[in-house]
């Protein structure tokens, strides 16, 4: 889904991807799928100048997402 961020100094807003929910089952967890998740959401998005991730996130999303960019540096951008 396409999120419109507005900066509210300039007013100018513009429109991107942003993933809304990762969801891993407590049964799942610690299994990588939320690794795969984020690695799927850039490779769907690839033609985009940039992603992003609806906030506010949970303490886990945000330590997969640092395990994320830091294992797929070139995402990090």
């Amino acid at each position: 889904m396409k999120e419109s961020p507005c900066d509210r100094t300039t007013s100018q807003c513009y429109l991107l991807p942003a993933l809304d929910t990762i969801f891993v089952g407590r049964k799942y967890g610690r299994g990588g799928l939320g690794m795969k998740m984020l690695h799927d959401f850039c490779q769907s998005f690839m033609a985009e100048d940039a992603l992003g991730i609806n906030c506010p996130i949970s303490a886990a999303v945000y330590q997969v997402c640092q395990k994320f960019l830091q294992t797929y540096p070139e995402e990090q951008k």
